[in-house]
């Protein structure tokens, strides 16, 4: 990703980050990213995050799953 992001990006306002980060004892770990935020327009129909690193195994809205590349 850039910074600042792209004139393409949709426009949005991060309002929250909630990261909860678990170690085992080999130093693995596994994550849940909590991100709220409030879209700025109707027309938004794709956020893009900017994930480099471990595979993302999900991605919800309200509980429900959402497609992402790793799907």
């Amino acid at each position: 990703g850039s910074w600042p992001p792209a004139e393409t990006d949709p426009p949005v306002d991060v309002l929250h980050y909630d990261i909860d980060i678990r170690f085992d004892e080999g130093f693995a770990f596994e994550a849940t990213l909590q991100v709220d935020v409030r879209l700025l327009t109707d027309t938004v129909s794709e956020i893009r995050l900017d994930l480099d690193g471990p595979s993302v195994e999900e991605v919800t809205t309200r509980g429900r799953p959402l497609p992402h590349p790793g799907r």
